[in-house]
């Protein structure tokens, strides 16, 4: 918090109001004791105002002067310290932070999105308006101070191991790594693969000299925004009609067909190793199938009639939310 310091200030300057009072009661009174030094210390600071026990010489009244002006001075210091404290909000937002990493302790496979800048945000806007529980971390207090009431989020550097393993990085299932330096993203990598070994990690690169060095490190995935906004820009150019249909088709939240990724996990006897033509996909659930992805191999588009699934592999189809119910639920039965 940024009143730690003048937290300190006053905790420091009473102690050494303390002290001097102990200190000069002890010296100018005659036949003091330091019992009776910290009590008359104690009631002068306090104002109480309880019968003196000791012998006041002129030295001494004037000390008792003094001792009670810095009192008083403290005490307006202590009151201005305090309510920059409270009505300034930094109090509130302790709390808030607090509270905030509470709940980040308790979540699990969820999404961490280190550095909140345009890629960050918009995997941000994507991952929450599908539901996902999502961390942030920035460093920037303003990028933070943007984002909905709602986000998990945490003040600090990403390149920071301490600040990863306050994200619960070690239960997380995916790390989307968003920085601005490609070095900076490189080191996060390496330190979330040392982390955790098991962890998806999605990388954003700005060279294409980094590509490599980032998935030696330990991603998945690295992705060149660039690169793929200006492979967007001449699609457009050249097949616009096509490019605008599959923006709809995956942006427009209205729209009741979408195209989704089925995982295939642990199918029954009755689904392993059938083909797509056993399945009947189309006819008992309505949805069309048009990719599949093997266990650990490059996805097939179009597949045929006659493609067999495996257990661990995927489906992308396209359907209604209905229909994408219905399938489902066929290979949980």
């Amino acid at each position: 918090m940024t009143t730690r310091r003048p937290l300190l200030t006053a905790t420091f300057f009473f102690l050494l109001i303390f002290f001097l009072g102990v200190v000069g009661y002890y010296l100018l009174s005659p036949n003091a004791s330091l019992i009776d030094a910290i009590y008359m210390t104690v009631i002068t600071i306090s104002t109480v105002g309880y019968g003196e026990v000791l012998t006041l010489t002129p030295g001494g009244k004037i000390f008792t002067i003094g001792l009670i002006t810095l009192s008083f001075l403290f005490l307006a210091y202590s009151i201005k310290v305090f309510g920059e404290t409270v009505f300034q909000g930094e109090f509130l937002t302790y709390l808030k932070t607090k509270k905030s990493r509470s709940m980040i302790q308790k979540l699990n496979k969820h999404t961490i999105i280190c550095g909140c800048g345009r890629n960050g945000h918009e995997a941000l806007r994507q991952l929450t308006k599908h539901g996902q529980p999502v961390v942030v971390i920035e460093k920037d207090t303003s990028v933070l101070d943007q984002l909905p009431k709602k986000i998990l989020k945490i003040e600090g550097d990403a390149q920071d191991e301490k600040i990863l393993q306050l994200a619960r990085i070690k239960t997380a299932a995916n790390l989307l790594v968003t920085l601005p330096e490609d070095a900076a993203n490189l080191y996060v990598v390496l330190a979330a693969r040392e982390l955790a070994p098991g962890l998806k990690i999605i990388s954003r690169a700005a060279h294409q000299s980094s590509l490599k060095k980032l998935q030696f490190a330990g991603a998945d995935h690295v992705v060149m925004p660039d690169k793929i906004g200006g492979h967007h820009m001449v699609a457009l150019l050249l097949k616009p009609d096509l490019i605008r249909f599959l923006d709809t088709l995956s942006e427009d939240a209205t729209m009741q067909t979408k195209i989704a990724e089925i995982a295939l996990d642990n199918l029954s006897e009755s689904y392993a190793n059938k083909t797509l033509a056993e399945l009947e996909i189309r006819n008992k659930t309505g949805c069309n199938v048009i990719g599949y992805i093997p266990p650990n191999d490059r996805a097939i588009i179009n597949p045929k009639a006659n493609q067999q699934i495996q257990n661990d592999g995927k489906l992308i189809v396209l359907g209604d939310g209905t229909a994408l119910g219905v399938l489902q639920n066929m290979f949980l039965a």
